[in-house]
């Protein structure tokens, strides 16, 4: 999964034109493509960056802990696995949140309907 399909499933509806992703779409989509191994070109082309941001991430996810690297292939560590689990769950509350809330305001008629309609 690239980080433009982690980005379109965290914002459904919105226009397919990518124009800014959080850093933890990033390090998702980086983490989620090393799970079984993977070298660095794999990994610039599933963040979707210029090949110097890429790599800034990738060494900044190293540092960090969340990126192991082993002979020219990077694996997701431990407290990496943990994040993209965390992730997941957060993207399942976020889902629920918004189904909720578009049953919420189905339920509300619009302003202009309150104010006894609008010439359209």
């Amino acid at each position: 999964m690239n980080v433009r399909d982690i980005y379109q499933s965290n914002h459904p509806g919105e226009n397919k034109a990518l124009v800014r992703r959080s850093r933890a779409e990033l390090a998702y989509a980086l983490l989620d493509t090393a799970r079984r191994g993977a070298n660095k070109t794999k990994l610039v082309k599933a963040s979707g960056l210029p090949q110097k941001s890429a790599e800034r991430h990738i060494s900044m996810m190293l540092r960090r802990g969340l990126l192991l690297e082993r002979q020219g292939l990077y694996f997701v560590s431990e407290k990496g696995r943990s994040f993209l689990s965390e992730f997941n769950k957060y993207r399942q509350l976020r889902q629920e949140y918004l189904q909720k809330l578009k049953a919420v305001r189905e339920m509300i008629p619009p302003l202009y309907q309150l104010q006894g309609g609008a010439d359209t």
